[in-house]
């Protein structure tokens, strides 16, 4: 997908390793496709340095997934344990 050529994530086709794409009013991204139960879901890498993007493969994004996934789990436990919005 070339920059000025606007499409919808859910119509373009991503392939495992994920897509170099533009995102208006920020710049290039890669683009990652998961499916969880029925369901798609998309999330963009940022990579200061766009050369990096083609190194930047499925496995990269993989584990970059499940460190967000375990601080996800890390906050909601301390809300839920700790009740630490009421600090």
């Amino acid at each position: 997908m070339e920059k000025g050529s606007w499409q919808q994530v859910q119509q373009l086709e991503v392939p495992e390793d994920g897509l170099v794409v533009w995102l208006r009013d920020f710049g290039s991204v890669k683009l990652f496709r998961t499916r969880l139960k029925d369901q798609l879901r998309h999330y963009v890498v940022y990579l200061p340095h766009e050369e990096r993007f083609y190194d930047f493969d499925r496995q990269d994004f993989s584990e970059t997934h499940d460190r967000h996934w375990q601080i996800e789990q890390y906050h909601r436990a301390i809300k839920q344990v700790c009740h630490i919005e009421h600090f």
